[in-house]
């Protein structure tokens, strides 16, 4: 019998992933011996950072160094010039975060028996330094893109209950894998020590080793949970390098934490209700992040203009255009974007001829010619009669494969409509519309009262509040296009919505400087 389709795209799946973790983890390539000796880095964020020689010896493999060039915002810095920051160093601080945390809750305990053996503090620091390793080039941009590859979603088929996101999934995979696990041995002989690879790659996408599904264990939480480590992290350094102003208070966090057991018998983080206001603090940072830099119109210009041109080179898959490091490269494969860093993907882009779309599009993004808008999508834009249309619309911003293709396919109605089908295709026309932050860290994060009691986190501040005012005042999509097309692609953008049952207020196009705004209401 034939093999069908989905196992013949998970074989190919997986393949893929050993060949790239073989190359770039050849450690003996490098001519270096392993390190005798700790590290101390510092860090502009955390100050002092000391990493064991077995860590060094990991972070010392092309598959971390590469992270170097793989910008932690994507092109953030167009905007935020500070934003210059790259996943290595976000990775150093979600090991140093993993360390404090640890400490803060093992000083709780007496001090020859720690909550956290060594074995289980080295294989939480595994995870940490492996949980970004399967960040592409421009970090979340193209995990949209890979996100919806036929072989991604055939793995994520394989195991509904898995609720990872791409990214995890491919570190995770990554850690699995023969090459990495070889390595993982050698270190294991050379420095006598024992490590857990198999539970590091279930922490990273959230599963509780030895519990079925995505059962909540303190151990998971410590990587992927409510206040993890990551988030301690990126929230933080993301507000620093871009000079947003935020205030979390770390030292009440750890004070106030510390490992308890539901009625149901897991062990799981807590807070003291006298420390919640740590994780409202962080919440508040969240929120403001994605409204002001994730979210600003220019950031979201320039990364649709990255997927537009990941669009075209998939086209061109089967002409074999895209190489790297000396191989053909099908952007249609998830596992093929790990060959792509931020360098990579320019340099093979820019050796292409002058008069190549991709070549001109990719020479518009570097020197900042970015789209423009050419409608803003929000509650105050929208006509107040078509809510419940206005609703499926923004409900596009969820990801997934058929969502993302739903917002293509407007873009290519918008097209038709506008009469530039001649002059620009479908990849010069963009319907934003940004995922909304996500509240679920209150919704999982336990709180233990002063009775002794676990609530969750969500009982103390009105989170669903909060996010109804998110979606009412911060929220907004756009219509991107080329700047000299901005008044045809508006009234077409128009046209389009007006079919579908959302209208709007010339309010649409004044936010987004038309030359001459419509209305539709």
């Amino acid at each position: 019998m034939a093999a069908a389709p989905s196992s013949d795209l998970l074989k190919g799946f997986h393949k893929d992933i050993f060949e790239f973790a073989r190359e770039f983890t050849d450690f003996p390539r490098c001519d270096k011996e392993l390190p005798k000796e700790p590290k101390i880095i510092h860090d502009p964020l955390w100050g002092t950072i000391k990493l064991e020689a077995w860590e060094v010896a990991l972070l010392d493999l092309p598959l971390f160094q590469r992270l170097r060039q793989i910008h932690q915002i994507s092109l953030a810095s167009y905007v935020f010039p500070g934003c210059n920051h790259n996943r290595l160093e976000h990775t150093l601080g979600v090991m140093q975060q993993t360390g404090r945390l640890i400490a803060a809750l093992n000083c709780r305990y007496p001090a020859g028996s720690p909550r956290f053996e060594p074995k289980t503090l080295r294989t939480l620091r595994l995870a940490a330094l492996f949980h970004d390793c399967g960040h592409s080039c421009f970090s979340h941009i193209t995990e949209e893109l890979y996100g919806a590859c036929p072989d991604m979603l055939a793995f994520l088929q394989s195991d509904p209950s898995l609720k990872a996101r791409p990214h995890e999934i491919l570190s995770s995979l990554l850690l699995r894998s023969a090459p990495v696990k070889e390595f993982l041995q050698e270190i294991e002989d050379h420095y006598g020590i024992s490590l857990d690879s198999e539970k590091a790659a279930d922490w990273i996408i959230g599963k509780s080793p030895g519990r079925s599904g995505n059962s909540v264990h303190c151990e998971t939480q410590v990587i992927n949970g409510s206040f993890d480590a990551d988030k301690l992290d990126y929230i933080l350094r993301d507000a620093h390098y871009s000079g947003i102003p935020i205030g979390v208070d770390l030292e009440r966090l750890w004070a106030f934490c510390k490992v308890d057991r539901t009625d149901e018998g897991v062990e799981v983080l807590s807070l003291h209700e006298g420390g919640v206001t740590s994780l409202e603090q962080i919440l508040f940072a969240k929120i403001n992040l994605f409204a002001t830099v994730y979210h600003h119109p220019k950031v979201r210009a320039a990364e649709k203009m990255v997927q537009s041109l990941i669009e075209r080179i998939q086209e061109e898959a089967q002409k074999g255009r895209f190489q790297a490091f000396e191989r053909r490269l099908d952007l249609n494969c998830a596992a093929h974007y790990l060959w792509l860093t931020d360098e990579v993907f320019f340099c093979q882009a820019l050796s292409r001829k002058k008069e190549d779309p991709v070549r001109r599009m990719l020479h518009d993004i570097r020197y900042r010619r970015f789209f423009v808008r050419a409608l803003s999508i929000g509650k105050d834009t929208v006509g107040g009669k078509c809510g419940e249309e206005f609703r499926k619309l923004r409900n596009l911003s969820r990801p997934g494969a058929a969502n993302y293709r739903a917002k293509r396919a407007l873009a290519q109605e918008i097209l038709s409509a506008s009469g530039l089908e001649n002059e620009i295709g479908p990849g010069h026309i963009w319907i934003d519309l940004p995922t909304e932050p996500s509240f679920e860290e209150v919704h999982s994060a336990f709180v233990r009262t002063a009775a002794g009691t676990l609530r969750k986190a969500s009982d103390f501040f009105p989170v669903h509040y909060w996010s109804d005012l998110y979606r009412e005042h911060k929220w907004r999509g756009h219509v991107f296009c080329p700047p000299k097309h901005q008044q045809r692609v508006h009234e077409a953008s128009l046209e389009v919505f007006a079919r579908h049952g959302v209208r709007f207020e010339k309010s649409a196009g004044e936010s987004s400087h038309v030359a001459h705004p419509k209305s539709t209401v």
